[in-house]
């Protein structure tokens, strides 16, 4: 199926993409790189008056990449050790 008619919306910034969902209203969907709303879309069990698409926001980025915040350091914890392997 074809998906119904919506806005698209590329913003560069938090700041546009925070007016571009206040200006939508409620209707916004956000795509951030990710597929699970493309099905949805084809499918029409969502239709977004607005998408905004967040994957050009470059401090947004890497969050859910992989890579590490300084938040999520493991660095600051010391290693578990598995008590399987544990010498008597």
């Amino acid at each position: 199926m074809i998906p119904s008619t919506f806005d698209y919306v590329a913003p560069t910034t938090i700041d546009e993409a925070v007016a571009a969902l206040a200006a939508a209203g409620e209707d916004a969907k956000i795509i951030a790189g990710g597929q699970s709303l493309m099905p949805v879309l084809r499918l029409r069990l969502a239709a977004p008056t607005t998408l905004v698409d967040l994957g050009r926001v470059p401090d947004l980025r890497g969050g859910a990449r992989g890579r590490r915040r300084p938040r999520d350091r493991r660095d600051d914890h010391p290693p578990r050790r598995d008590p399987r392997s544990a010498r008597a």
